[in-house]
C-alpha cells in the first residue's frame, strides 16, 4: 500500500485512493496499481485489489467462482432515484422503489432486461426500441402514454400511437369509439 519516491528516504508514501500496491519495496508511484475500470477504494494506502469495489452507480459483473473484479455501468432501468444501481443489492431492488421488468444475469455476468410489465415497451437498443443495435446502458421499460398509446406485447413491441376511432389505455386494451365497432390486432 506504499511506495518510496526518493532514494535514501525513510519516508514511505501511501498509494493514492483508488490504487493499491501488493509489493514491498516499491520505489515509484507507478507501482501503485489502479483499481479496475469503474472501481474505487475507500481510502489510500491499500495493499490488494480486494480493497477495490464497484462504484454505487455501477455493479460487479463477476459472480460464482470468478474472483476478479469487473464493474459495469448500470443500465438506465436499474438506476435508483438516489443514483445508485439496483444490481449492487441482493434482490435487485432500490431502497425506496422496485425496478421495472424481469432482469437476468448473462453468462458473462451482465444484467439483461428480458421482459417488461403490461403498459410498457422494452427498450434495449441505440434506436430506442427492442430492435436494432443492442445497448447495455439503454435497457429500461418505457411506459406507454395512457389514452395516446397502446402496446400488444411489451417484451417485443414498442408503444404505438392510438389509431383514430379507438380510445387507448396505455396497455393492450383498447375501446372502440363507435358503439358496435370491432377492432382486432393483426
Amino acid at each position: 500500500g506504499t511506495y518510496k519516491d526518493t532514494k535514501g528516504s525513510t519516508l514511505c508514501l501511501h498509494c493514492p485512493k483508488n490504487r493499491y500496491n501488493p509489493d514491498v519495496g516499491a520505489s515509484v508511484l507507478m507501482q501503485c496499481l489502479s483499481c479496475p475500470s469503474g472501481a474505487l477504494t475507500a481510502e489510500g494506502g491499500m495493499e490488494s485489489q480486494s480493497a477495490c469495489f464497484c462504484d454505487v452507480a455501477s455493479y460487479q459483473m463477476n459472480f460464482g467462482l470468478d474472483t476478479s473484479l469487473r464493474c459495469s455501468s448500470c443500465p438506465t432501468g436499474g438506476i435508483c432515484a438516489d443514483g445508485s444501481c439496483a444490481f449492487n443489492v441482493d434482490g435487485i431492488q432500490c431502497s425506496a422503489e422496485p425496478i421495472l421488468g424481469e432482469w437476468r444475469r448473462s453468462g458473462d455476468g451482465m444484467f439483461l432486461l428480458s421482459s417488461c410489465p403490461e403498459g410498457h415497451s422494452l427498450i434495449n437498443s441505440t434506436s430506442g426500441t427492442s430492435r436494432g443495435i443492442f445497448s447495455h446502458d439503454a435497457q429500461h421499460c418505457k411506459p406507454c402514454s395512457v389514452q395516446k398509446e397502446y402496446v400488444l406485447n411489451p417484451s417485443l413491441d414498442t408503444c404505438q400511437a392510438c389509431p383514430p376511432g379507438l380510445t387507448c389505455h396505455g396497455n393492450s386494451a383498447v375501446t372502440p369509439v363507435l358503439e358496435g365497432s370491432v377492432w382486432a390486432a393483426q
